[in-house]
């Protein structure tokens, strides 16, 4: 009888191993599935992002670093860009109105008023009517992130990109949005700016304050766009690792960072111009939300 016994229970611990193993490859295999989803979903983006702007931008590499460094291997603006070239690309120009709305320092507590609020519609209204972001829409949709309506796409990006948290200190000073397509102040940590765009501009306009000292490497997605892991310094606080697209259009980004952050994909695979790449989408849990804190492309 004790034996009997022992040969059930041994059978059933075989079976719950069975299970699990079972339900473990069921796991991996919805995951692959997934990945290979996002990874077709992003060329298709790729290719409907336009107007193809990289031709508008002249990019001076100059030389290579590491993240230890401490010498400036390059004396010349990484990034040319007039503002005229990109003047007619209404995502952008909605974009641009945004910059002067934060308050680099992260302790500093943001004051948002109607004007603010107001061109945060306006750029997210831009955006929703780009083909690109139709696209990640209808994705999102079929995956029950977001209703087929306006107002609930709209509800998404508003609050993943747009929610006001705080980093530190009880001080309501930052969101996604400022972080990924601008750049933060935490300390003497300079933190973000993983937009071409806005490091461009900042480049020209401020550059006693900001200094390109170098890239890591650098690579081509087809001829549309290049990433680039690179060094920098922002009012003389240094950055040793940063990386950026250079050429892409912001709802490009936006499209690429909220598909990979509603996956749960902290590590996201895609693929852009037929070059295999990795979004890092960091989430950001305040107030009971998973929100954005930080996106950046990995290669």
């Amino acid at each position: 009888m004790l034996k009997s016994m022992h040969v059930i229970i041994g059978r059933m611990m075989q079976l719950k191993l069975l299970c699990l193993v079972i339900f473990t490859l069921i796991i991996q295999c919805n995951a692959d599935a997934v990945d290979n989803e996002i990874s077709e979903l992003s060329e298709r983006l790729f290719d409907a992002s336009t107007p193809n702007i990289l031709s508008r931008v002249k990019v001076n590499l100059q030389g290579r670093t590491t993240s230890s460094a401490l010498t400036d291997e390059a004396p010349a603006p990484l990034l040319t860009v007039s503002n005229a070239s990109l003047s007619g690309i209404a995502t952008i120009v909605k974009m641009r109105a945004l910059w002067d709305n934060y308050e680099a320092n992260t302790m500093t507590v943001e004051n948002v008023t109607p004007s603010e609020l107001r061109e945060e519609d306006e750029f997210i209204d831009e955006v929703l009517d780009t083909a690109v972001m139709k696209m990640a829409m209808t994705y999102l949709q079929q995956k029950g992130s977001v209703r087929s309506d306006r107002a609930s796409q709209k509800n998404l990006l508003k609050t993943l990109w747009f929610t006001l948290y705080s980093r530190g200190g009880g001080k309501v000073g930052s969101c996604a949005f400022e972080h990924v397509f601008m750049n933060e102040i935490k300390g003497n940590e300079i933190s973000g700016l993983h937009n071409w765009i806005y490091f461009a501009e900042e480049e020209r306009d401020s550059r006693q304050y900001l200094d390109y000292k170098g890239y890591m490497k650098s690579l081509h997605l087809g001829n549309k766009a290049q990433i680039i892991k690179y060094r920098m310094s922002y009012k003389n606080e240094s950055k040793p690792v940063s990386t950026m697209f250079i050429g892409t259009l912001p709802e490009l980004e936006m499209a690429l960072y909220t598909v990979c952050h509603e996956a749960k994909k902290i590590r996201c695979e895609i693929s852009l111009g037929g070059k295999k790449i990795v979004i890092r989408v960091y989430p950001f849990f305040y107030r009971g939300k998973r929100l954005i804190g930080s996106a950046f492309p990995q290669f």
